[in-house]
């Protein structure tokens, strides 16, 4: 019987250590998944980031051109004024020189 005993209890350290050993395994395996989770996550946000980077950028552009947009509508608006004050003084003076020539 004790060496029963002695033969179970030999088996039973031998499961303990087997099962110790896989215990760390699957530790480290988690651990490695939660560092490759963590890095799909840090890809995401860096993508993220770099998407509202690339919106910021195009922000900023859309707001220069709108800028540059309204700068060469005043520029148009200034030059259709000065155009019409010179046909005004054209006409005025083929008004008057007509009205010399009649």
């Amino acid at each position: 019987i004790e060496h029963e005993h002695d033969k179970l209890k030999e088996q039973f350290e031998a499961l303990q250590l087997e099962s110790t050993g896989e215990c760390i395994a699957l530790k480290a395996n988690v651990a490695a998944l939660q560092t490759e989770i963590n890095n799909i996550k840090n890809i995401g946000v860096s993508a993220e980031s770099k998407k509202s980077e690339e919106l910021a950028a195009l922000q900023s552009e859309k707001e220069s051109l709108q800028t540059e947009k309204e700068e060469l509508q005043s520029q148009l608006e200034a030059l259709a004024a000065e155009k019409l004050k010179y046909k005004e003084e054209l006409d005025a003076a083929n008004a008057s020189q007509k009205s010399v020539q009649d």
